[in-house]
C-alpha cells in the first residue's frame, strides 16, 4: 500500500534506491527495493533527444548481500582479509559436535538463505553466501579431523561432505547446496518440511558436546 502511494512521488524523482526497509531479525534482513528508469521507448515515442524517459515501475527486490557477508563474518564462520573481503574460516564453537550434527547445521543455514531469498532478482549474488558456509563447513570438519584444508576435506567425505551414520539404516547425512540459483521473482511459500533439520543458529551454538 505504501509504494502505490508513493507511486506519484517516485515518477518525478531521479532513479532512487531504498535500502533497508525492514529488520526481521538480527540474522536476516529484508531487501533494497530499486525502481530503475527504463531506457525503452513506445514505438510512436518523439525522437530521442526530445523524449522524457520513462519510469519502470516494477519493483526490483535485491538480497542485503553486504549485510548477509558482514552476519557470517559477526557469527564467525567467516574473517575479511587484508583486502576487507570475507573469506571463510572454521568455526571452533562445532568442533566437538558430531560430523552429522555439523553437517546438518550449515545445511539449515544455506537452506534458510535460499528460501528466505528466493523471490529476490539477481539471485545468483547469493552463491558469494552460500559458498562461505559450504567452504566453512568442510573447513570446520577438516580441523575437526586434523585435515589441512578445505580440499582435503572433500576428499575425505566427497564434494556434498556426506557422512555415514553410525545406523546402517539412517540415511546419509549430505550437505544442502543449491544446484542453481536461477532468478525466478517467485516466492517459495511451498518449501518442504525437513524433519531432520531442527538445528537452527542460537540453539545449536548453545549446546555443550561432550
Amino acid at each position: 500500500m505504501l509504494m502505490v502511494l508513493l507511486q506519484p512521488f517516485l515518477r518525478r524523482l531521479s532513479p532512487c534506491r531504498l535500502s533497508s526497509l525492514a529488520s526481521f531479525s538480527s540474522s536476516h534482513r529484508f531487501c533494497s527495493l530499486i525502481t530503475p528508469f527504463s531506457s525503452t521507448l513506445s514505438p510512436s515515442a518523439p525522437p530521442p533527444d526530445s523524449a522524457p524517459a520513462e519510469l519502470d515501475s516494477r519493483p526490483r527486490f535485491l538480497a542485503p548481500i553486504r549485510h548477509l557477508l558482514s552476519d557470517a563474518v559477526r557469527r564467525g564462520y567467516a574473517k575479511y582479509n587484508s583486502q576487507g573481503l570475507a573469506r571463510a574460516t572454521s568455526n571452533p564453537k562445532f568442533v566437538a559436535a558430531p560430523d552429522a550434527a555439523i553437517v546438518l547445521h550449515y545445511s539449515a543455514i544455506i537452506r534458510s538463505i535460499v528460501n528466505y531469498y528466493s523471490f529476490v532478482h539477481s539471485r545468483s549474488s547469493l552463491w558469494k553466501v552460500t559458498s562461505i558456509y559450504r567452504k566453512s563447513c568442510a573447513l570446520t570438519l577438516a580441523r575437526k579431523h586434523s585435515l589441512r584444508s578445505a580440499q582435503a576435506a572433500y576428499n575425505k567425505f566427497g564434494p556434498n561432505l556426506r557422512i555415514s551414520q553410525q545406523d546402517a539404516e539412517d540415511d546419509p547425512v549430505v550437505l544442502f547446496y543449491p544446484d542453481s540459483l536461477k532468478t525466478t521473482g517467485k516466492f517459495n511459500v511451498h518449501a518442504p518440511r525437513y524433519s531432520q533439520v531442527t538445528i537452527l543458529q542460537e540453539p545449536f551454538e548453545k549446546r555443550r558436546w561432550r
